[in-house]
């Protein structure tokens, strides 16, 4: 729903900036400089009109508030300049009525095609904006919800509308560059100098997820609407009067449902596909689609591959409250060891959430980058699958292509879009968290100091994790992320153990992971037995041949590694196999001395413990 060839930026190009005193101006700005396509479209003295025109609303998408029960719907708004002038605002302070007075100036130009202000004309007020830190010219647009007349047109009841919405008016997206006076950037950036204005050919953007881009549409029911956009609703700008004074309303017709659906049948609008190890493939069968004509599926491989599209020109909007969702079928006898969902906004977010084994190592696990949300969901069925876009730090942000990956088998994906919560949904949460261990693994011998990790989530945000050895608490609750806990096993006694974890989540429902076994073996350092060494013969004479004999050994039967270090220079290292416990390993190391007295070292290590042993020769 974004209008071609508007440009999408972040709020830092508009928002942050630093607050400065708004001053009167009293310089005659020549634009002519910056002019392109210049054909003055009447005599000297011609007044050079701007024509305001409202872009259709882009980026729609619905906020739900949970604790207040409200539903906002939101959009971002651009407003063009077509006409054949700048609009141009300039400030005034009235020390009278202490407000900030806004003139508008009109341009003309003279018989050498010098552009000058043939009038200045009081249009409103600026205020200042302490959120966004800048002047904005006051009631330069308006919000309103319609019904739909019979004939489909825009109904003359409305449902739902804003306070007029203040602009800080800048060139933020160039819309018409063959326009006559068409201009390069003039009116930029957003801050507190004069003058503010958009350029002719340009508009100025307000994004859906800024402070008064939306309408409140709590308690009205699922239908068809039309969201209707006006730029200078009390007709205070000047545009020449006529029809330029009649063309500043525009309006989208909108659906108002419980879920947005982004992709069915076909790709978003312009999207371009991909694949790493799989193909983008089109199927109608084998199986059914869940909905409509056609699904997608992946190719059947071992390992991690995907197919992911991206760079739509049709943005998928998230915003509070909202709930990801996909639809999947697991091909029971190619069955996926574990199945990855990513949203991108073709900037720097890669969001992932993934469910059953943690084996696509791609993002960090525990962030919003990687975010366990449950076991495989069964195969042979098509199983929706969702995910909370708070828990994946995407409310604000509008996604522009989505990746789906597998790690071995097949699957076949369908419909994928967002859902709104809806108002009447109760307020006593009943859906259980989700919870894993996702270290150490099932089965794992441990010892020493050890991380233990899990994974965690819930519909409506991060629940509280409390590890469990053999049913009693193992360290703290954990109320953030990353779910984590150091045990030290040495306290717990040698032998099989379990580790499980449970989640709370806020209304207090709790779930129990599953059971993780794991044995306990504390390690017992290995031992060396380092006799003198023998002289075995005084010959040849440039130096004296030593045999070095050590006895290594290791009660529980590791593998072991023996360095041998002679005047803290290593000079061998040998590897003995695991052998099972217990295990004695003689070693022997020959080595030629030149007289004098000479420190020969053996250190031996398990990969845990480690035991150094010296001897002198002379």
């Amino acid at each position: 729903m974004e209008k071609k060839g508007v440009r999408s930026m972040g709020a830092s190009a508009k928002e942050s900036v630093a607050r400065a005193a708004i001053v009167p101006a009293c310089s005659v700005l020549i634009a002519l400089d910056f002019m392109m396509n210049v054909s003055f479209a009447g005599p000297p003295g011609t007044i050079h009109y701007p024509d305001l025109q409202t872009l259709p609303p882009s980026d729609i998408g619905i906020e739900y508030d949970r604790t207040t029960g409200h539903k906002l719907l939101r959009f971002s708004n651009a407003i063009a300049n077509l006409g054949e002038g700048p609009l141009e605002v300039i400030p005034t302070n009235n020390a009278t009525t202490a407000t900030t007075d806004a003139y508008q100036r009109l341009y003309s130009h003279d018989q050498n095609g010098n552009w000058y202000v043939a009038s200045t004309v009081y249009v409103g007020t600026f205020v200042f904006h302490p959120q966004h830190n800048h002047w904005h010219f006051e009631d330069f647009a308006r919000y309103e919800l319609h019904d739909v007349a019979p004939d489909g047109s825009i109904g003359s009841t409305v449902l739902s509308s804003s306070q007029k919405v203040s602009f800080c008016l800048t060139d933020y997206a160039q819309v018409d560059s063959s326009l006559e006076h068409s201009a390069t950037a003039t009116y930029i950036p957003c801050e507190q100098t004069d003058p503010q204005g958009i350029s002719v050919g340009w508009a100025d953007v307000y994004d859906w997820y800024l402070e008064g881009q939306s309408l409140d549409i709590t308690g009205l029911p699922d239908g068809d609407y039309w969201l209707v956009s006006t730029a200078d609703p009390d007709n205070l700008l000047n545009e020449g009067g006529g029809a330029f004074e009649r063309n500043n309303t525009s309006g989208v017709k909108v659906q108002i449902a419980s879920e947005l659906v982004w992709m069915d049948d076909a790709l978003p609008a312009g999207a371009i596909t991909g694949a790493s190890d799989d193909s983008w493939t089109w199927v109608s069968s084998d199986p059914a689609p869940f909905s409509g004509s056609l699904a997608h599926q992946s190719n059947i491989a071992t390992g991690l591959h995907q197919h992911y599209f991206d760079l739509t020109s049709v943005r998928l909007p998230i915003n509070r409250g909202n709930i990801l969702f996909a639809y999947v079928f697991l091909d029971p006898a190619n069955l996926p060891s574990e199945v990855m969902l990513e949203w991108t906004d073709g900037f720097l977010t890669e969001q992932r959430a993934y469910w059953g084994a943690n084996q696509i190592d791609l993002g960090l696990v525990g962030t919003a980058t990687r975010r366990y949300m449950g076991p495989l969901p069964p195969a042979g069925q098509w199983v929706r699958l969702e995910v909370p876009a708070s828990l994946l730090e995407l409310e604000g942000i509008a996604v522009n292509g989505m990746s789906f990956t597998l790690f071995n088998g097949r699957a076949t994906w369908d419909y994928a879009g967002v859902r709104f919560a809806p108002d009447n949904r109760p307020p006593n949460d009943a859906a259980l968290p989700v919870v894993a261990i996702t270290a150490p693994t099932n089965n794992a011998t441990v010892s020493g100091v050890i991380r233990v990790t899990a994974e965690a989530s819930d519909d409506l945000g991060l629940p509280a994790v409390q590890l469990k050895l053999d049913g009693a608490n193992l360290g703290p609750e954990m109320t953030t992320t990353p779910y984590e806990f150091s045990w030290d096993t040495t306290s717990t006694g040698d032998g099989l153990h379990t580790l499980s974890a449970v989640a709370r989540d806020a209304a207090g429902n709790e779930s129990v992971s599953s059971p993780v076994a794991i044995a306990v073996l504390q390690n017992t350092a290995p031992t060396i037995s380092f006799p003198p060494p023998t002289t075995l013969t005084c010959s040849p004479p440039d130096g004296l041949e030593v045999m070095l004999s050590a006895e290594f050994r290791d009660a529980d039967g590791d593998a072991l590694t023996v360095t041998w270090n002679v005047d803290e220079s290593d000079l061998q290292t040998n590897s003995v196999p695991p052998s099972g416990p217990p295990a004695t390993t003689d070693l022997t190391l020959t080595r030629k001395f030149t007289p004098g007295t000479h420190l020969v070292r053996a250190t031996v290590s398990d990969g845990k413990d480690s035991a150094m042993s010296e001897s002198r020769v002379t």
